[in-house]
């Protein structure tokens, strides 16, 4: 098509461009996940509020229980184990600003 060695200036210059915009590109993604983690955090319940949609304070998760684990008595397996529900729930203020959606996270007992 054309011979390369007539244009180095613009070969260089598209190179240059190119790890400019890498560099661009790689910079905004460390910013969003740094972003993303200051504002929900890097737990379960940062993650159930940023799928939900809501603040992190609205979410309540209970906490697991343990029967089922190896170690707990009687010692060994119970064939089962426990599975997550994200409950959506309204806040009961007598104000609209105080009706906030607020999830909560509650245990299933499934047995195996």
């Amino acid at each position: 098509m054309y011979d390369k060695s007539k244009y180095p200036a613009w070969e260089k210059l598209k190179s240059d461009l190119k790890k400019t915009l890498g560099l661009a590109f790689a910079v905004l993604c460390v910013l969003g996940v740094i972003s993303f983690v200051s504002v929900y955090g890097v737990s379960y319940r940062g993650w159930i509020a940023f799928t939900n949609g809501v603040d992190v304070e609205h979410v309540y998760i209970e906490p697991e229980p343990h029967d089922c684990d190896w170690d707990s008595a009687p010692l060994g397996s119970k064939h089962c184990h426990y599975q997550s529900h994200v409950i959506q729930t309204y806040g009961q203020g007598n104000h609209v600003d105080d009706r906030k959606i607020k999830i909560a996270v509650e245990w299933e007992k499934v047995s195996e």
